[in-house]
């Protein structure tokens, strides 16, 4: 009788290391290189999503530059003229201030 439960206990132990008796059994063995397979595969679709979040990064951060760019090409003789009058009207003035507020919420934004 206790042969018979070593054998039961080995063969237990088989099939849960790699050597199974049945059909329905799956061992560690299999298990283990099938989760390294997905691994590695799921390890090239994260690099290559990593990848393309930086190439996004990168276009938004040149485009923001682009617009900040224009910006000041656009807002400079406005300020300029303002620089050169005595008189600033208050409307002028207010254009001023909301045009700064702009580009440095701009220049944030890029410096993120």
């Amino acid at each position: 009788m206790a042969t018979h439960n070593l054998k039961d206990c080995v063969s237990m132990l088989e099939n849960f290391m790699g050597a199974p008796m049945t059909d329905n059994v799956v061992s560690l063995a299999v298990q283990a290189h099938e989760l390294r397979k997905a691994h590695a595969e799921m390890k090239v679709l994260f690099d290559g999503l990593t990848s393309d979040m930086l190439h996004l990064t990168n276009n938004v951060k040149a485009r923001i530059d682009k617009i900040e760019n224009d910006i000041l090409v656009n807002i400079k003789p406005c300020l300029e003229k303002m620089e050169n009058e005595d008189s600033v009207d208050v409307n002028d003035r207010l254009n001023e201030v909301e045009m700064e507020t702009l580009t440095s919420s701009l220049r944030h934004l890029n410096n993120r």
